[in-house]
């Protein structure tokens, strides 16, 4: 993959980024500029994790020389370029951190079986790798599972290791994860292209969000359409089943559902009202009665809230919200 245009080093550093920092970035650019970034971030092809993190440091860079250019220029004073600079260090941080889980981790949640037909074709110095950075006790349990004389090489390598190179160690991590969802059949890859510009969507202003829908609905109806159908709103509480319903909002304080459900529809109040215990649902229906009217921003703000405890639960597979797909 070629990571060469400034365009697509940017749709890959938005890529990294959670979706809540991902929004709050994205919603201080143009409508137009957020179009062309979310077009290039549909377009993504998967990436070596050495490829994203020279891609994250090259935008950083980038986007530092344009900032003290502007300060040079005499626009120091602007809170705008303060908080660019702002942005540049959170995205110099991203590079040090988008590999931040332990290596290997996705381990864990393999069973032994699956781990040792996964490394025992492996070079005993690339087994040896992955032995000095699991836990002790796995690493124990696949060495000894070993075959008598591989397991001796891959002691011997182990004692040979000294100062482990972190890009190897990245490499060798790609490469085998790409390697074990072949052999599960997940074939499970990062989440880009429509996913991820639906999130970072999900997670912008309302306003904001159907100014870029329509936007993109006149530029590329097709990409419109899969984005309508996809994006996580306040309204989608009532396609979610009761389980579901429940558990969104055991995630949130009633100082946050009373404004966000003050001028919702009275269908999705009643939804609400009938999923909660007796007690919360008094004090939810005594809070929004009490209340003064609730003005757009403060209302945008508890949605927003809302949206995002929909959006966490269901990248963790916790809950699923059937959609249709947007004429």
């Amino acid at each position: 993959m070629s990571l060469s245009s400034s365009l697509t080093r940017a749709a890959v550093v938005v890529n990294r980024l959670s979706t809540d920092y991902a929004a709050r970035v994205l919603s201080r650019l143009e409508p137009e500029d957020i179009k062309s970034v979310l077009a290039a971030i549909s377009q993504l092809k998967k990436s070596t994790p050495l490829e994203v993190r020279d891609s994250i440091e090259r935008f950083a860079t980038e986007t530092g020389i344009e900032i003290n250019r502007r300060i040079h220029a005499g626009s120091s004073d602007s809170p705008n370029v303060r908080s660019q600079e702002s942005d540049v260090l959170s995205y110099r941080s991203v590079s040090t951190t988008c590999e931040s889980d332990l290596p290997f981790s996705f381990l864990k949640a393999v069973d032994h079986e699956t781990k040792l037909q996964l490394l025992q074709d492996e070079h005993p110095r690339n087994i040896a790798l992955v032995l000095s950075c699991v836990e002790p006790d796995a690493a124990s349990n696949l060495i000894s599972s070993l075959d008598p004389v591989l397991r001796v090489s891959v002691l011997k390598r182990i004692c040979e290791l000294e100062e482990l190179d972190p890009e190897e160690i990245a490499y060798l991590g790609f490469e085998l994860k790409s390697r074990l969802d072949k052999l599960t059949g997940l074939e499970q890859e990062s989440a880009l292209g429509i996913d991820v510009a639906s999130r970072v969507l999900s997670g912008v202003d309302e306003t904001v969000q159907y100014s870029l829908l329509a936007e993109i609905d006149q530029a590329d109806p097709d990409m419109a359409r899969f984005l309508k159908s996809s994006v996580v709103v306040f309204e989608d509480l009532e396609r979610l089943d009761s389980d579901g319903l429940k558990l969104v909002l055991s995630k949130l304080d009633t100082s946050v559902l009373a404004p966000a459900l003050k001028h919702a529809s009275s269908s999705l109040q009643i939804r609400v009202f009938d999923v909660l215990a007796e007690k919360p649902t008094e004090l939810l229906a005594l809070e929004m009665d009490e209340m003064a009217p609730v003005d757009q921003s403060s209302q945008q703000s508890a949605r927003k809230a809302v949206i995002k405890a929909m959006l966490d639960l269901s990248l963790a597979g916790r809950i699923e919200f059937p959609k249709q797909l947007a004429g």
